[in-house]
């Protein structure tokens, strides 16, 4: 038997007094067009609060120095949507509105608080949706358009996803496991970037603002403040002419992306003020003890026996044996490894390519008895090159324990 419409009204009126007299919902939580949940607070202990701002359509969850928020701030600011859209920090966890853990996430009250997340899907709603006001960040020609969906992807699959290498503390950065190929893949892809830039500008896309300013122009403070103050680079090297010929005249002609340069610029400086980059390996943070007779080796000024070679690791023979097969391998990059006590979660991808490298040696070399590998870490230990190196030992019975 169906309820009769009399039913529903007494069922609803219910749920909603119950809700005022717990707490759950407030007067203001019932919206006009009918939306239970449009603009009601949430309550639930360690949950970012969802709460609609009077005369909002929307709120932005971000952090100023977000460079993935900042595409979206920027659009905000040059349609002059303040007035619409609040933009504000989380006040608690940020699972409670994006399963990722991550900033931005938008918030649209007029679509029942429908939660947006993933900065490029909230960029492209926000310019769908406020399409005729403003700048509409669509090129009228279909190449442009075209070519700022492709700057955009670009962005997001080989920028952002290795953008960690400038200021997190360990790998991994994207496919990388170690900070060095990392910075050297984002040069790379910046050089690509250069190459899909427009000649003539002033905008990447040409003579029209396009969804693909906004995004690499917030990634672009990143690597304009953090790569040539902590990383050695060039201002030439993190943008070529024709980016730089971009950057400079959105930062002399376009108040929005002024302001969110301002904005990303002051989250940096809060980085700077914690010493964040003291830590950071080939950041501030660097290897200053003396070179040894490794590095000649490695340089081809002194002679060796080499037996594997990597981009990575070698391997060549000890000069002085202690077996009938003594094999010497080390990192190519010494980076702070004078011994394997110095070792971090930093180094963790070149230890493991050693041992692989003693694995293809073993097989390499016939080993087919039995081996052992040793590390000697600290003079009581026999260690006598502060170069992190293992020995590989065989041919011979190798009594336990070792004398």
């Amino acid at each position: 038997m169906g309820l009769r419409v009399g039913d529903v009204f007494v069922l609803v009126s219910t749920v909603l007094l119950f809700g005022l007299a717990q707490g759950f919902l407030t007067p203001a939580s019932v919206s006009p067009q009918g939306s239970l949940w449009t603009g009601a607070s949430i309550r639930a202990e360690g949950r970012t609060r969802i709460q609609m701002t009077a005369g909002k359509d929307a709120t932005l969850y971000d952090f100023p120095v977000s460079n993935n928020g900042g595409r979206c701030r920027v659009v905000i600011y040059d349609k002059g949507l303040q007035d619409k859209i609040e933009i504000k920090k989380p006040d608690g966890p940020l699972t409670s509105i994006n399963p990722q853990g991550k900033v931005p996430v938008l918030i649209d009250h007029t679509l029942a608080d429908f939660q947006i997340f993933e900065s490029d899907t909230i960029l492209r709603h926000l310019v769908h949706k406020y399409v005729e006001t403003g700048p509409s960040y669509l090129p009228s020609t279909l190449a442009a358009r075209t070519k700022s969906d492709l700057i955009c992807r670009f962005h997001d699959m080989y920028i952002t996803t290795v953008q960690g290498c400038m200021y997190k503390a360990a790998p991994p950065f994207g496919i990388f496991d170690n900070r060095e190929d990392a910075l050297q893949d984002l040069k790379k892809q910046m050089a690509l970037l250069e190459e899909l830039t427009d000649s003539n500008g002033p905008y990447l896309c040409g003579a029209e603002k396009s969804m693909a300013d906004a995004t690499l122009f917030a990634t672009g403070v990143f690597l304009e403040q953090i790569l040539p103050n902590h990383f050695g680079w060039t201002y030439q090297e993190v943008f070529g002419p024709k980016l730089t010929k971009w950057w400079d005249y959105l930062l002399a002609n376009e108040a929005a992306f002024q302001k969110v340069h301002s904005e990303i610029i002051l989250g940096i400086q809060g980085w700077e003020e914690k010493r964040r980059w003291s830590s950071i390996l080939g950041a501030d943070l660097q290897d200053l003890a003396p070179a040894t007779v490794f590095d000649q080796i490695l340089a081809k000024a002194l002679p060796s026996q080499v037996v594997f070679e990597n981009d990575k690791v070698l391997a060549f023979r000890d000069i002085a044996p202690q077996a009938p097969v003594h094999i010497l391998v080390i990192p190519k990059r010494r980076a702070g490894l004078t011994a394997l006590r110095k070792a971090s979660r930093e180094q963790k991808g070149v230890l493991g390519e050693m041992m692989v490298a003693v694995a293809e040696i073993v097989r390499q070399e016939n080993i087919e008895g039995g081996y052992r590998v040793i590390v000697n870490d600290g003079e009581e230990a026999g260690q006598s090159v502060h170069h992190l190196h293992m020995h590989i030992l065989a041919g011979r019975p190798l009594a336990w324990p070792p004398g």
